[in-house]
């Protein structure tokens, strides 16, 4: 899944730091389907994902920026 676009040929849609995972998307419903595959793939390791300690933010560009 296309995550944020580098370049032509390269994107990035997840970081992994020990038991950490960071989701980068370009849209917000691109960030919604990859939390929903990741959910679904943590599901099918028997993992979960601790929403209490999850957190969004959103990086807009302005004028000044």
């Amino acid at each position: 899944m296309k995550g944020y676009v580098i370049d032509q040929s390269h994107s990035l849609s997840s970081l992994a730091f020990g038991d950490e995972l960071i989701l980068l998307a370009t849209a917000k419903d691109k960030a919604q389907s990859l939390l929903h595959h990741t959910e679904s793939y943590v599901k099918n390791l028997g993992m979960r994902n601790a929403a209490e300690k999850c957190a969004s933010f959103e990086i807009t560009c302005t004028k000044d920026s």
